[in-house]
């Protein structure tokens, strides 16, 4: 549907009820005629054409205006993660059971920095304002951290599918994990351009040479995510950064950073 042609309709037909525009109409046209009762002369003695009337465009009634406008354009975030340079697809079915499920569905498989590329070889499935978190915590921060505190750029994250329909920590029981609403993801390992791969593992080694590297990259992580977990945060999170968007508190503002 032409929601412009729609617009300009619109606007045409509410100047033609309104009285100013009346009698500005009726001015313009022949001697005599009449606006809420007065009659209007004119001292011009040739007619001009009559304006044609506004075209009429259908609106489908049998669901809301906004709903119709909204669905004319791509998602928001969608837009905006590939201004930042993000490669994805939209998948075409995410397999839902019980409370996990994810909006606005993802599946990235690269982002761009001001050094380059960056590769995800798992092609996680993530919900698009997550995504657009990540990549912009990847950008900034990931990528330069990086290439100052060693020898090669960062052009891989390994990471884990992103969405997955489980409890907090792969438990039985208990909470449904951020993973279950692709609100999350994990990362294992950094792969550089020199062919090296730092583990994440390595993070919970004090005197390890990748540790300062991967407790900047941790402690900027809580800048920009609601929790962030890693070694030395519980057995679970041994060999792996977890990093998600969950809402903590009554508040929802309150963080988990470890």
């Amino acid at each position: 549907m032409n929601w412009a042609a729609s617009g300009i309709g619109i606007a045409l037909i509410a100047q033609a009820l309104s009285p100013a525009f009346a009698q500005s109409s009726c001015n313009d046209a022949v001697e005599g005629c009449e606006v809420q009762g007065k009659t209007i002369s004119s001292d011009k003695n040739v007619p001009k054409p009559r304006r044609k009337p506004a075209s009429r465009v259908a609106l489908n009634t049998s669901e809301p205006i906004q709903t119709q406008l909204l669905s004319a354009e791509p998602p928001v975030c969608q837009t905006m993660l590939k201004s930042l340079g993000g490669d994805f697809s939209v998948p075409i079915d995410v397999a839902t059971s019980g409370e996990c499920q994810v909006s606005d569905p993802i599946q990235l498989t690269s982002l761009m920095t001001s050094l380059g590329p960056i590769e995800l070889p798992a092609k996680p499935i993530l919900r698009c304002d997550f995504a657009l978190q990540f990549s912009t915590w990847a950008s900034t921060i990931a990528a330069p951290v990086v290439a100052g505190l060693s020898e090669a750029k960062l052009v891989a994250i390994s990471t884990n599918p992103g969405y997955e329909c489980r409890n907090r920590n792969g438990d039985s029981s208990g909470k449904i994990s951020e993973h279950a609403f692709g609100n999350a993801i994990d990362i294992d390992g950094l792969v550089l351009s020199n062919r090296t791969r730092i583990e994440i593992s390595d993070a919970g080694i004090q005197d390890h040479p990748n540790h300062r590297l991967l407790a900047a990259l941790r402690m900027a992580a809580c800048g920009y995510f609601t929790t962030v977990l890693g070694p030395g945060s519980n057995a679970a999170h041994e060999s792996h950064f977890h990093f998600d968007l969950g809402k903590h508190g009554n508040s929802g503002n309150y963080r988990i950073c470890e």
